[in-house]
């Protein structure tokens, strides 16, 4: 099947309404379900979470209290999706730990979850991922400067 491209579903409906082209593509039932199934911006948080769940599994018990992942850049270009996806931990011990021996953790939970975005967007998926130290993100103070960590 060829990959979707993201859209903005509310400005693709409101042109069909105006044109009087609702009904003839299936109406708002299938823009609904059109949105939620296409690549976009608006599912960005599900692709943090995917990175999140695969370093909850790798790591187990070890796996920092303080560790967010946030998601810098999506874009589709060539028939590839690259997202560029940064782990946000507290402390250069927590950041040794999710980067494991000579990258091992980061390579194999960037490996299990490029997997798991190539299956749910349907193509080929460039996944990079950092990993970043920003010390008190966790505080109400960290928060308050506008910087959720999620």
């Amino acid at each position: 099947s060829e990959k979707s491209k993201p859209f903005d579903a509310v400005t693709l409906g409101e042109w069909f309404e105006a044109n009087n082209l609702s009904e003839q593509i299936g109406g708002t039932g299938y823009l609904i379900e059109l949105a939620s199934t296409t690549p976009s911006a608006a599912n960005i948080r599900a692709y943090a979470e995917i990175v999140r769940e695969k370093l909850t599994r790798k790591l187990g018990a070890e796996l920092p209290y303080a560790l967010s992942v946030t998601i810098d850049e999506f874009r589709s270009a060539r028939a590839i999706t690259h997202i560029a996806a940064t782990i946000w931990v507290e402390t250069g011990g927590q950041k040794a730990i999710v980067i494991g021996k000579n990258g091992a953790v980061l390579k194999s939970v960037g490996e299990q979850a490029r997997r798991d975005l190539e299956r749910l967007l349907e193509g080929k998926v460039n996944l990079r991922t950092w990993v970043k130290v920003k010390r008190g993100w966790t505080t109400s103070g960290g928060r308050s400067r506008g910087w959720s960590g999620r």
